[in-house]
């Protein structure tokens, strides 16, 4: 496993913060993070021991080792931190993602391996003119591999039906184009019978935003949703070119069963292991 940070710096008289005063300042840290570099497994344990041991030095620094020992804390442990019920992750590719709550109730943050917030939310009934510009954004491979064919457009009757959900057994996510939140990006949903514990999972993400772990990020969240309403199977069918839902749909780490049906995979993950 990588891990790969993005962190803002303190705002303390950065030019004061010379090498040597970095360096005694997180010497005992360092010395504490790098005694466990070969074993890092991201359990309570382990990062209730980062923590204290950053609290403890920064409770002998001045406010310069402060503010560079809260900044090395920052740093090493975001990777184990969990918002809002989802883990945060650093692992490359589709996996590559941190998550935080959003200031508002109705919406969460997604930070992309890049840095990029993205804001996520349900979706609403008014969403289905953004749906069809979404679909006409995509490319023909996407296309292919979302719908198993060709599809030039989204009809105003499908449209409506997507975007019109009951949050129980039709429940959707949608992810916000961080330059104009008019637009979505990326779509994840799952649809059941009413009655039924297994729902069938698909998700959609704009070529841009392929890759970023923008996708698992909304699975995760999708998830945490089912779970609530009592849906205890994902069913999710996927072409065998498609490699990045493959991938993704693996790294969640929830025990699947994979069939062939059709030519193409279908996927049964369990969301209570």
């Amino acid at each position: 496993m990588q891990y790969t940070h993005s962190y803002k710096r303190e705002p303390v008289e950065p030019a004061r913060l010379a090498r040597s005063l970095a360096d005694a300042a997180l010497y005992q840290y360092r010395k504490f993070s790098e005694g466990y570099a070969n074993t890092l497994k991201a359990n309570v344990t382990f990062v209730e021991g980062l923590f204290e041991a950053g609290r403890a030095l920064s409770a002998r620094a001045g406010r310069q080792q402060d503010a560079v020992a809260r900044a090395y804390a920052d740093l090493f442990c975001t990777p184990f931190q969990v918002y809002s019920g989802i883990a945060a992750s650093d692992e490359p590719g589709e996996d590559d993602m941190r998550s935080e709550s959003n200031m508002q109730k109705e919406r969460q943050a997604l930070v992309l391996a890049d840095g990029t917030y993205v804001s996520v939310r349900e979706i609403q009934s008014q969403d289905a003119p953004a749906l069809q510009r979404l679909i006409g954004r995509l490319s023909e491979r996407t296309i292919q591999l979302r719908y198993f064919g060709p599809m030039k457009e989204l009809s105003d009757k499908k449209a409506r039906h997507f975007a019109e959900v009951d949050g129980v057994n039709r429940c959707a996510l949608v992810a916000l184009d961080p330059e104009d939140e008019e637009e979505i990006v990326a779509v994840v949903r799952y649809d059941r019978e009413d009655g039924m514990d297994t729902a069938e999972y698909a998700a959609l993400v704009e070529d841009g935003f392929q890759g970023r772990g923008l996708g698992i990020g909304l699975t995760r969240a999708l998830i945490e949703k089912a779970r609530e309403r009592g849906v205890k199977d994902f069913e999710a069918l996927v072409m065998p070119q498609n490699r990045g839902m493959i991938r993704m749909l693996r790294n969640l780490d929830l025990p699947e069963q994979v069939r062939w049906e059709n030519g193409v995979k279908r996927f049964s993950i369990q969301l209570f292991p």
